[in-house]
């Protein structure tokens, strides 16, 4: 049996929130209670559900202030899940063996690529569930690319499926950017499609990336798509034995992810309440699991950024260099200090200075660059600052931005600082706040 990968992050699609007393968890509440309060009014609640959802999602994937979450949303971050992450649970009606109709991959607009109208007799289907806003996603494609590209002609066919997005536009920008990068077809099924329904609901699917495979029209099992080594796609092709090999591999590795997961929720309830005890217990348990080393990093920094031990942080970001890693850590810094006016100078220094790193790991649309700014004027380096501000709006404007509604703030915050002053943590509250009731309008106009 292949070596067991361990279990990689996963992006939910439930905001995940720690911090009940944040605005993001505010802003998340009231518009999660309004999407429930629509969910039994038919096919035209639902509707209205997914635009209230799109909203949160928006909004809280802008929020600067705080940053210390993770949700699944830009700017991109592992997903950790929270002591009150609330996870909608939907009955599994489709599972391992069963019949499974391709009219609905069919039925989803095509991006890149042409995609059999039947299922190939003898072929292995891997369909990749992904979204542009999911760094999990993201980081995962490589590695999906590989397998199309080495296996395809041996009888694998890999479908891009992007799911629980608005905007085909931004979608095809990515997959064209990606050019030889993500080779093999991909559709945009949006929200509330065909595919959406009898797929991801049916299978129970609340996280991607997620990779379903198929042979002969049965579905033969879902997983994290960085779970599917050379050894399994190449055992999984040779026929039925194989097929088992995969299944039992698959297997034993989501028992060690549900692991994972109750670990990770500890850890961050631990955290929430400042228990550095609780929190060093969990993190020794995930090393000693060994847990991906992008979890058990960020887990340490965190721990850290609750003690605010700013030499340990230092530390830890002297010796990260690995990206995307490293832009990643960045960034957990970088919210620490924007919130603490004791961090030390030569801190602020660091994080301003490496802060391309962030931009080359994270998208953001624009407020990874009003981080950097704030960050640059704290160090003394105003000129900087306003060139971050302008590259803020620039980036929010850009058509793969639209969505995260960030124009508006980015705009505020270069008027700001071209007239010579450096908006504050309130200043930024207030834009978010306005920015709030602008949605609710918007959500109470959709119920209409």
């Amino acid at each position: 049996m292949p070596k067991i990968p361990n279990p990689p992050i996963m992006a939910r699609r439930k905001v995940e929130i720690r911090n009940k007393a944040s605005l993001q968890y505010k802003l998340g509440r009231f518009f999660i209670n309004t999407a429930h309060n629509l969910r039994n009014r038919g096919k035209k609640g639902r509707r209205r559900r997914y635009q209230v959802v799109k909203i949160t999602l928006i909004l809280l994937s802008c929020i600067a202030l705080g940053h210390a979450q993770s949700i699944p949303a830009t700017p991109i971050k592992p997903a950790t899940p929270a002591a009150d992450a609330k996870t909608e649970v939907t009955a599994t009606t489709l599972l391992p063996g069963a019949e499974v109709d391709i009219k609905p991959i069919l039925a989803a607009k095509r991006t890149q690529g042409d995609v059999a109208a039947t299922w190939e007799p003898g072929k292995l289907y891997l369909l990749e569930c992904w979204a542009t806003w999911c760094g999990p996603c993201i980081a995962a494609i490589p590695h999906v690319n590989e397998l199309h590209k080495k296996y395809h002609d041996k009888g694998l066919r890999v479908i891009g499926m992007n799911v629980w997005e608005d905007g085909e536009e931004k979608v095809a920008a990515f997959v064209e950017k990606k050019g030889k990068g993500m080779s093999y077809p991909v559709v945009y099924v949006g929200k509330g499609g065909a595919f959406e329904t009898e797929w991801l609901k049916a299978a129970g699917v609340t996280g991607i990336p997620t990779a379903f495979l198929v042979r002969d029209g049965k579905f033969l099992l879902k997983t994290h798509p960085s779970q599917l080594t050379d050894e399994m796609i190449s055992s999984a092709l040779k026929g039925d034995e194989g097929i088992k090999k995969l299944t039992e591999s698959v297997s034993t590795m989501e028992k060690k992810r549900e692991v994972m997961m109750a670990n990770s929720r500890a850890f961050y309830q631990a955290m929430a309440a400042k228990n550095i005890e609780e929190m060093n217990k969990h993190l020794e348990e995930a090393k000693a699991m060994e847990l991906p080393e992008q979890q058990i990093q960020t887990m340490v920094l965190r721990m850290a950024i609750t003690q605010k031990d700013w030499a340990a942080i230092q530390k830890h970001l002297d010796a990260a260099t690995d990206k995307p890693m490293a832009g990643m850590l960045l960034y957990e810094a970088s919210n620490a200090v924007l919130q603490d006016d004791t961090a030390p100078e030569s801190l602020v220094k660091t994080i301003a200075a490496r802060f391309d790193e962030v931009h080359s790991s994270l998208r953001s649309g624009g407020m990874a660059y009003i981080d950097q700014a704030r960050l640059q004027w704290r160090a003394g380096n105003k000129d900087a600052a306003l060139i971050s501000a302008k590259k803020a709006v620039e980036e929010s404007q850009k058509p793969e931005s639209k969505p995260m509604r960030a124009e508006t703030i980015t705009k505020k915050f270069l008027k700001s600082v071209e007239a010579g002053t450096m908006p504050g943590n309130n200043d930024i509250k207030q834009w978010y706040a306005e920015m709030r009731e602008q949605a609710v309008k918007e959500a109470a106009a959709a119920t209409k």
